[in-house]
């Protein structure tokens, strides 16, 4: 997450949360928005205490460096207090989860959409081990509040979870019921507040036209035909119509696919998912 500390945290607050703090910046976990004030904190509490480490000093002295060029910070920026710093550091020690219908799928597809598109931050924090981002397998779309209420129940007071969850729509205007059900359930849900419907059918969709053609040459022309019409590449089945594409090998090694292989508005709404993961990451 990104984190707008307050100086009085390495003033007044308990020594190891604050050391904690740094830590989690320090190693990448999380993002810190800097301000002159909160830079001029850290350096003087690892002066302070006498931690001698380059790494956490070399981070210090650039932050207060960079301070002098601070943005406002995003709406999204969480506030680190003295306040409930337990909590807080509790929350931000765990990872992050995202709740999706088959998480070997759409993990494997956002990872690779995260790299294609240079969020590697999120890429780093999929691969890393331990993880700091976990896809959480639902165990089928009408009980995905069920997870999601579960995750949530693990943090105090930052409830990063998020869900992302397929449309299964037939055109622009189809609404399913079984969807609306279980999007309305976890609308629902207190403190939840990440969760994208694809605008599109299901992830399938939202595979460049280069992937499909690499699994399935056979149908060279139905996906030219599909890929045609927006309207079609959106909506259309693409597991019956073309056939799967298994997780494990859906982009082949040393694949050149590049943002550009996206239609405009496909990259976009894969933009604003991996901006949601950024959010509670």
């Amino acid at each position: 997450m990104l984190l707008d500390i307050d100086p009085q945290v390495m003033s007044d607050g308990e020594p190891t949360n604050a050391m904690q703090l740094i830590l989690l910046i320090g190693r990448g976990q999380h993002r810190w928005h800097v301000t002159l004030p909160s830079a001029l904190a850290v350096e003087e509490f690892l002066q302070r205490h006498r931690l001698a480490i380059p790494a956490l000093e070399e981070l210090a002295a650039k932050a207060v460096e960079e301070a002098g060029y601070a943005r406002a910070a995003p709406p999204w920026t969480v506030k680190i207090t003295v306040t409930h710093l337990d909590a807080l550091i509790a929350d931000l020690t765990q990872p992050a989860y995202v709740v999706v219908e088959n998480s070997r799928w759409e993990g494997t597809f956002l990872r690779e959409v995260a790299r294609i598109l240079g969020r590697s931050h999120i890429t780093f924090a999929i691969e890393c081990r331990p993880p700091w981002l976990v896809f959480e397998n639902a165990g089928g779309k009408d009980v995905m509040d069920i997870p999601v209420r579960n995750r949530l129940a693990q943090f105090q007071l930052l409830y990063r979870v998020a869900a992302l969850i397929d449309s299964d729509k037939k055109d622009e205007h189809d609404v399913p019921r079984s969807n609306r059900d279980v999007i309305d359930r976890m609308r629902a849900i207190d403190g939840f507040r990440e969760l994208h419907v694809w605008r599109g059918r299901e992830s399938e969709n939202y595979l460049p036209i280069a992937i499909l053609r690499h699994h399935h040459p056979s149908h060279e022309a139905k996906i030219a035909t599909i890929f045609k019409v927006p309207q079609q590449r959106m909506y259309t089945d693409i597991k019956s119509e073309i056939g799967g594409v298994k997780a494990e090998r859906m982009f082949p090694a040393g694949h050149a696919i590049t943002s550009q292989d996206f239609d405009d508005d496909v990259r976009a709404e894969l933009e604003e998912v991996l901006s949601m993961i950024e959010r509670i990451l």
